[in-house]
C-alpha cells in the first residue's frame, strides 16, 4: 500500500511473463464513472484490477497508457517504498521480489476531517477487505505520517490501526 500511488508502467512490478504484480489498485484522487467505479462499499475514488493494468501495459504509448488507467505518482515517493518493498527487476531488486501487491493511492484530506487520517483508515480497510477477499497474506507499508496527535496509542489513527 503506498500513500502517493505508483508508476504501474514499471519492470520492478511486473512478473516474469511481463504482468503485473498488482492485483488492486485504487486511486482515491480519480473521480468515480459509469465505466471507472469505486471499490464496493465505498464512494470515492476508482478501483482497477490486474486484467485492467494489463491491458493498459499493452497499451501503445504512455498516452493510450493513461487513457485506459488514468492514475500518476506525482512524487515518486510510492512508486519508491513500492520498490523497496517489492522490486523485481534485474536493475532493481526490493525485499520481497515475488509480493503480489495492493495499491491505494490516498485521495485529498476533507477541509472538515482530520488530515488524511481519514483516507488512511479506508485504505487499510480496503487492503484487509481485499486480502481476506483474495485469501493472500498482508503486510501494510504505511508510508505517511504526520505530527497529529498524542503519539502515545490513543490517537484515533492509532487505535483504528491497533483494531484493524
Amino acid at each position: 500500500m503506498t500513500g502517493e500511488g505508483i508508476d504501474y508502467s514499471l519492470p520492478e512490478f511486473r512478473d516474469a511473463s511481463g504482468n503485473t504484480r498488482i492485483r488492486s489498485l485504487w486511486d482515491q484522487t480519480l473521480l468515480p464513472t459509469e465505466e471507472r467505479r469505486p471499490p464496493e462499499g465505498f464512494s470515492i475514488g476508482v478501483e482497477y484490477g490486474s486484467e485492467e493494468i494489463n491491458r493498459a501495459l499493452e497499451a501503445e504509448g504512455t498516452g493510450q497508457q493513461f487513457s485506459l488507467l488514468p492514475t500518476v505518482d506525482t512524487s515518486g515517493h510510492g512508486t519508491a517504498v513500492a520498490g523497496i518493498a517489492a522490486g523485481a527487476s534485474a536493475r532493481y531488486r526490493g525485499v520481497a521480489v515475488e509480493a503480489e501487491l495492493l495499491i491505494v493511492k490516498l485521495g485529498v484530506a476533507d477541509s472538515l476531517g482530520f488530515p488524511r487520517t481519514t483516507e488512511i483508515m479506508r485504505a487499510v480497510t480496503y487492503a484487509v477487505n481485499k486480502a481476506v477477499e483474495m485469501q493472500m497474506p498482508l503486510v501494510v507499508n504505511l508510508s505517511f505520517g504526520n505530527t497529529y496527535g498524542a503519539h502515545d496509542g490513543s490517537s484515533l489513527l492509532e487505535r483504528f490501526l491497533d483494531n484493524a
